[in-house]
């Protein structure tokens, strides 16, 4: 089993793609060992040569890019629902609201449904989409991003048990 330092998405890092980077750095060690520090890069394609499942045995996860399983594209199911049900998660209660907030985001571009001005800037789709453009760079957004979600996920774990 590869040691896993890398984490590839094609795109700038949107809500449904951090909660799936997430899930795998929180709950993922186990099956993928090294995946809790592993980076995050951004590549539109893979390099000539390659697929997720060469990539994989090489330490790197594909997601959204590669066709492989962690590619919800022509599916009817969201990246992070995917990975909770690799990692045998997905009915967890403490992850209800992230999985149903990143689906809403993702299939139906509403992370935020409110129509106040404010809560669309200051909710969390806003948020990102904003960092995006003023940071520029795909692991300092989500390394911003990832402690939300942990705090997030602690406070359902409290409020559940």
């Amino acid at each position: 089993m590869p040691n896993y330092y890398k984490i590839i998405i094609p795109t700038t890092p949107h809500p449904d793609v951090v909660a799936g980077i997430f899930l795998l750095k929180k709950f993922g060690g186990e099956k993928y060992p090294g995946i809790s520090d592993a980076t995050v890069e951004t590549l539109q394609q893979l390099p000539d040569c390659e697929n997720s499942m060469s990539l994989d045995k090489k330490g790197i996860l594909c997601l959204d890019v590669g066709g492989g399983k962690f590619d919800h594209h022509g599916k009817n199911i969201h990246l992070a629902k995917i990975i909770a049900q690799d990692l045998g998660i997905a009915n967890e209660n403490a992850l209800a609201k992230l999985l149903s907030y990143s689906e809403r985001d993702d299939k139906y571009g509403l992370g935020t449904i409110s129509t106040d001005s404010l809560d669309r800037a200051f909710g969390l789709s806003g948020l990102v989409a904003a960092l995006n453009k003023t940071v520029q760079d795909s692991q300092k957004v989500v390394n911003i991003v990832l402690p939300l979600l942990e705090a997030h996920y602690e406070e359902e774990v409290k409020r559940i048990h």
